[in-house]
């Protein structure tokens, strides 16, 4: 009977282990698709989307440019979440600095992600227009500025 619980502790104990330990290999291969079409111009997102690979905090990277005006989702580690206001404002300004913008819209909502995917996806296919994007892509910044 003892040696039944002894083992039965190890096991929990065991699993509490290893459903502890932490992904490492996903923090350091942050997941995008870098947008490649011939009739919209995404140099710009991609960039970015490179120049964040490298960070740490980051898990997923989606961008979209319209002209000088661009939006970014991110998703981050669970354990990072406590910082989400200070990384997505770091992340934001490192950007607004790096490729000399004004307007660069950084956004962790899950909602945010959803739409601006959705628009990769059309931009993608090429079955979206410049105009298009440029209505898209104002449409989702004032979406992410909107209180819920």
């Amino acid at each position: 009977m003892i040696k039944l619980k002894n083992s039965i502790y190890f096991f929990l104990i065991l699993f509490f282990l290893i459903g502890c330990q932490a992904n490492d290999n996903a923090a350091n291969d942050p997941s995008f698709t870098k947008l490649s079409t011939t009739s919209h111009n995404q140099h710009l997102s991609n960039q970015i989307k490179d120049y964040l690979a490298s960070d740490k905090d980051v898990t997923t990277i989606s961008a979209v440019n319209a002209g000088k005006d661009v939006i970014v989702t991110i998703e981050i580690p669970h354990m990072k979440r406590f910082r989400l206001a200070t990384i997505r404002e770091k992340l934001e300004k490192d950007i607004k600095k790096e490729f000399n913008l004004d307007k660069v819209e950084v956004s962790t909502d899950q909602k945010i992600i959803m739409e601006l995917d959705k628009l990769e996806k059309r931009i993608e296919r090429d079955a979206i227009t410049e105009d298009e994007i440029k209505k898209e892509v104002g449409r989702i910044m004032k979406l992410s500025k909107e209180e819920t």
